[in-house]
């Protein structure tokens, strides 16, 4: 029987046994300068597979092959056995085991493959995510580490590696589903948990994280116009708490390893929107976007999403020029060995000229 990555992300994965112990979170000092989240600027959304690609998914274009990506990937059924949960180490073992193994797969390069719900071609290729633990911001002198993170590195070297999605394990169900839905004021265990995901997001760049204890997966997306907006209390936050078991009552619910497959898939499209590079005045190499100009028109990205936006000779923010649209195309290209490889282009096109508008995605 074939079974493909989108197979195995159709399904709940089988929930552990908790053992029943104190549920406490620890003070750490350092997230003392970051804010709890603030109900009035907080959008709840329910867990379904619709709502989770509604606002990890695309607003401007009709969805692309992007939004498939690596979804076909061959994989093997999950052995599934009777496991206990009691600390922060065995939910990292359980997300390890149960999570990852989807999002490793999907986002594999070379090995990935994908095809759009509506096409019966299966195209070869998508980008090479690294998955981390425990190591600090790239190019931070920072003590601080997250628990876990996929990267996307860049043709210049690891040292301009981007975070794309970040995560924390925590002792199992302290997450208080009510309060991160907004459903009753946040305890202090919430608002620390709330204080520490900012905090991270800020520190390692990432508007898109998550919160793994076993029982509920919370993810984040702030919608932050750049890394400093992060850390304001006024940046408007999406969140989405997704259950472990199964709720009949939730018509179409989201399993946490499709959620964390478009968390990722979010975190890559806005990766993907500087994978050109350029040295400040320093003499250091940064990431940078691709400049464009279509007729008299700027292109430039929206900071969380990677999503495309335009300004007119006078800078100010105008719509995409007319009869122009953006799409996703896999073309190969050819790889350092010399040999051709799968590549990954945004491009624009208006069905006489086409422009690309990122370099390979799938580096």
């Amino acid at each position: 029987m074939s079974v493909t990555v989108y197979d195995l992300m159709r399904y709940p994965s089988r929930p552990p046994i908790f053992v029943d112990n104190e549920i406490t979170v620890s003070r750490k000092p350092w997230t003392r300068e970051y804010k709890d989240f603030k109900h009035s600027d907080v959008k709840i959304w329910p867990p379904t597979i619709d709502a989770v690609d509604r606002f990890l998914g695309p607003r401007l274009e009709e969805p692309s092959i992007a939004e498939y990506i690596g979804l076909q990937t061959p994989a093997y059924m999950l052995n599934a056995f009777n496991h206990e949960v009691e600390s922060e180490a065995d939910v990292t073992r359980d997300f390890n085991q149960s999570m990852v193994p989807c999002l490793a797969a999907a986002f594999s390069g070379p090995t990935a493959l994908t095809s759009q719900a509506h096409a019966s071609s299966v195209l070869p290729g998508g980008p090479m995510l690294w998955p981390k633990s425990q190591i600090p911001p790239t190019g931070s002198t920072s003590s601080l580490m997250v628990d876990y993170q996929m990267t996307l590195r860049h043709s210049s070297g690891r040292n301009l590696e981007l975070a794309i999605m970040i995560g924390e394990m925590k002792r199992p169900r302290v997450i208080r589903r009510e309060e991160w839905l907004s459903q009753r004021d946040a305890t202090t265990i919430t608002s620390r948990l709330q204080q520490e995901l900012r905090g991270y997001a800020y520190e390692y760049k990432c508007p898109h994280v998550f919160l793994f204890d076993s029982s509920s997966l919370v993810i984040v997306q702030f919608r932050a116009e750049d890394r400093k907006d992060i850390k304001s209390q006024d940046c408007i936050i999406d969140c989405c708490v997704i259950p472990r078991e199964l709720d009949r009552a939730i018509e179409n619910q989201c399993t946490m390893q499709y959620a964390l497959y478009k968390l990722t898939a979010a975190g890559w499209k806005r990766g993907a929107t500087t994978l050109d590079s350029r040295f400040r005045g320093s003499g250091e190499r940064v990431r940078a976007q691709t400049p464009l100009c279509i007729g008299e028109y700027r292109r430039d990205y929206v900071w969380y999403s990677g999503e495309p936006t335009f300004f007119d000779s006078y800078n100010r923010e105008c719509s995409i020029p007319v009869g122009y649209k953006r799409i996703f195309l896999h073309r190969l290209v050819e790889g350092r060995n010399g040999r051709q490889k799968p590549g990954g282009f945004w491009v624009w096109t208006n069905g006489r000229n086409m422009v690309d508008d990122t370099l390979d995605c799938f580096i």
